[in-house]
């Protein structure tokens, strides 16, 4: 374990349980958070010597930096970050982290795939983004009105299915 990793880790827990009513289960080099409903992902981070790796679902980074962990983890619970699941016939291929900028756009910032012998079947995207609200203002940050859950490709003569995201 590298020098200061439980301290970060214990700032790190109680931050997360202070400001959002999430569950956290801690093991000895990280932590690890629950889905916040069926349309959230799981979220994890792990020290390791020379940083930390982050897993959301299927996306797994490896960053040299604690704080870049940190502040990805609680992009993740407060909804400022969703990730786009690309998959052939309903499965899963790729999955790339999107962060929400200043302008209310999603900004892809890196992708983790998989190997995949399917080469047939329909493609499209999944968007998955935890909604988890803060227990000091009860709301969720930079949320819009809508919430793209899933939609076909682009190229698809059908428009994107949307829902609500929630409601107040």
């Amino acid at each position: 374990m590298p020098k200061g990793a439980q301290r970060f880790l214990d700032a790190l827990e109680q931050d997360v349980r202070q400001s959002y009513r999430v569950e956290v289960r801690r093991t000895d080099h990280g932590l690890t958070i629950p889905a916040s409903g069926y349309s959230g992902f799981d979220a994890a981070l792990r020290v390791v010597e020379g940083g930390c790796w982050v897993a959301l679902d299927g996306w797994v980074e490896e960053l040299e930096s604690l704080a870049a962990g940190r502040d990805i983890l609680l992009a993740a619970l407060s909804g400022e970050a969703r990730l786009a699941i690309d998959t052939i016939a309903g499965r899963p291929r790729q999955w790339t982290l999107q962060l929400l900028d200043t302008r209310g756009d999603w900004v892809s910032q890196s992708s983790t795939g998989r190997v995949t012998w399917r080469l047939w079947g329909k493609p499209g995207v999944i968007y998955r983004r935890n909604l988890n609200r803060h227990r000091e203002t009860g709301l969720i940050q930079s949320l819009p009105d809508i919430e793209t859950v899933a939609c076909d490709t682009a190229n698809e003569p059908w428009p994107m299915r949307t829902v609500p995201a929630f409601s107040v």
